[in-house]
């Protein structure tokens, strides 16, 4: 018998897409010979949701550490005439983990799938901002630390095995950021098959 999903599978209302203005952490955005103006303060464009090791910048390739994903959307109008439908946020795939906020309203932290948060409390307006903090382990910093010339260098470990030749990690955010209303979905679950008072899972 297959294991039982612990998470419910929500239909997706409306994709989050086109540009996406991505803002690196400047002190570990590097190198930065070939961008200028914003870009090379670590300011990018991103037309979909791209892995970072895929993408043409070398200091977005090599990046390890912070950046904020921001943009605005209008979201539909017809789940929040349902009293009782919650707004989820999915992100699609991380890697590593990030923190959603709309609005300016943090919705909670995501680190393993679903990559999902609960976004209705932040829900002003039909207009809205999210702001998706995205964080990068310290794998792709000695890589590209270890083509530069030794002054060049920020980054310093003790761990031998990340050389020049050790493949690039996915990162940053990627696939498809859609809105997903909940609420009638929980209502159904709660009473088709669970006894009053048991907290769902999702």
């Amino acid at each position: 018998m297959p294991a039982a999903n612990n998470f419910a599978t929500l239909k997706p209302l409306q994709e989050i897409s086109g540009l996406w203005t991505v803002q690196f952490d400047s002190r570990w955005f590097y190198p930065t010979g070939a961008l200028s103006g914003d870009s090379a303060q670590g300011l990018i464009g991103f037309d979909q949701l791209d892995d970072w090791s895929k993408r043409p910048e070398l200091a977005v390739r090599h990046f390890s550490g912070t950046a904020v994903y921001e943009k605005m959307f209008t979201l539909s109008d017809a789940p929040l005439r349902t009293s009782h439908a919650a707004i989820w946020l999915d992100l699609g795939n991380v890697r590593e983990l990030a923190e959603v906020k709309v609005n300016g309203q943090s919705c909670g932290v995501v680190w393993c799938p679903p990559w999902r948060v609960n976004v209705t409390d932040a829900l002003k307006d039909r207009r809205k901002q999210a702001a998706n903090r995205s964080r990068e382990l310290l794998a792709e910093s000695p890589h590209r630390d270890a083509k530069l010339p030794p002054e060049q260098r920020l980054t310093r470990t003790n761990v031998r095995k990340l050389t020049q030749k050790t493949p690039l990690m996915k990162s940053g955010l990627m696939g498809r950021c859609v809105c997903c209303p909940a609420g009638a979905l929980l209502e159904e679950r709660r009473t088709a098959a669970d006894p009053p008072g048991k907290e769902l899972l999702i």
